[in-house]
C-alpha cells in the first residue's frame, strides 16, 4: 500500500470532505509495473458526482475576487513545486512512467497554475474604446457556471491541472473525475487545494466508473461545461448528451498525430524526437 502526506486518505473529494462511496464499495489501485496493490479507492457514481455538483454550486454563490483566485492558482504552483518528488512519486506508482518523467509531469502541472496566477488581470473588466450606437460600452466577464473535467490516464496530473487552472481561474467550481486506473494523482493534488487555502466546494472529486459519472456531469442543469480528454469515440457521445442542455463542451480527442520527417532533417535526431514523442506516458 503506498503511503504519503499528500495522500492522507484515498477517498473522494466533496465540499472540502474527505468521502467514500455511499455504497461502501471500493476498488483497486494497481502498480501496472509490478502489479502491486496500492490502495482502494471508492467507486463513486451518480449520487455522490450529484452532492459534489451541488457543493460546487453553492460554492459559487460567493463570488471572489480576481486577486483572490490569483492567490489560490500562486500557492497551488507552488505547493506542487515544493512537494514535485512526491507527486512525481505517486504519479510514477500508479501511471508506471518512469520517476523523472513523473518529477516533471508535477513541474508542468505546476505550470498551468502559475500561467493563469499570473494573467487573471485579463478578466478585469474594461470599457470598449469606441462608441456604439452612441453609448458607452462595459465588458464583464462571469463565470460560466460548474465545470466537469474528464481526464484520461496517460498524464493524470498534467491533463487535470490543464483543466482546473483556467476553470478555478475564472471563478468557477469544478468537479473532477479522473482515470480509474490513476486516481491517486488528484487525490494528492485535491490534498494540494486544500493546504492552498482553495475553498470548501470550489474542487470536488468523484472516483468511479466513466457511465454513471459522465452521464450525471452531461444531464445536471447546474454544470455548463464539460472539459474531456478521450477518444473521439467517447467525445461524441458526450456531444450528443449534451446538446438538449446546450451546454460548452471543450474536447480533445483522438490523439495520434502524425510524425513527418523531412527530407534535410537529421535523421537521427528525428528518431530519437520520434521516441520521445510518441512512445512515451502512451
Amino acid at each position: 500500500m503506498v503511503e504519503s502526506t499528500l495522500l492522507p486518505q484515498n477517498l473522494g473529494f466533496i465540499n472540502g470532505n474527505w468521502v467514500g462511496a455511499n455504497s461502501g464499495e471500493t476498488f483497486p489501485v494497481v502498480n501496472p509495473a509490478n502489479g502491486e496493490h496500492l490502495a482502494d479507492v471508492p467507486r463513486m457514481g451518480a449520487q455522490e458526482t450529484s452532492q459534489a455538483i451541488e457543493a460546487a454550486r453553492l460554492a459559487m454563490k460567493t463570488p471572489a475576487p480576481l486577486e483572490q483566485r490569483a492567490s489560490w492558482l500562486k500557492n497551488i504552483s507552488d505547493l506542487m513545486l515544493a512537494n514535485k518528488e512526491e507527486l512525481g512519486r505517486i504519479i510514477t506508482l500508479e501511471h508506471g512512467k518512469p520517476l523523472q518523467e513523473g518529477i516533471v509531469e508535477a513541474e508542468y502541472s505546476a505550470g498551468f497554475f502559475s500561467f493563469f496566477s499570473k494573467t487573471l488581470n485579463e478578466l478585469k473588466h474594461h470599457v470598449l474604446p469606441d462608441e456604439i450606437r452612441g453609448a458607452k460600452w462595459e465588458v464583464h466577464h462571469r463565470p460560466a457556471g460548474v465545470v466537469g473535467s474528464i481526464t484520461p490516464w496517460n498524464f493524470p496530473q498534467g491533463m487535470m491541472a490543464k483543466k482546473l487552472a483556467p476553470a478555478l481561474g475564472a471563478g468557477c467550481a469544478v468537479v473532477a473525475k479522473p482515470a480509474s486506473m490513476t486516481p491517486l494523482s488528484a487525490v494528492a493534488f485535491c490534498e494540494i487545494a486544500r493546504q492552498a487555502g482553495v475553498p470548501a466546494g470550489m474542487i470536488n472529486l468523484v472516483i468511479g466508473s466513466a457511465g454513471p459519472i459522465s452521464e450525471t456531469l452531461c444531464q445536471h442543469p447546474a454544470v455548463r461545461f464539460i472539459s474531456f480528454t478521450g477518444s473521439t469515440e467517447v467525445g461524441k457521445k458526450l456531444a450528443a448528451t449534451t446538446a438538449p442542455h446546450v451546454k460548452r463542451l471543450a474536447l480533445e480527442l483522438g490523439g495520434n498525430a502524425p510524425f513527418i520527417v523531412f527530407e534535410d532533417a537529421d535523421l537521427e535526431k528525428a528518431a530519437d524526437a520520434l521516441m520521445a514523442n510518441k512512445f512515451r506516458g502512451g
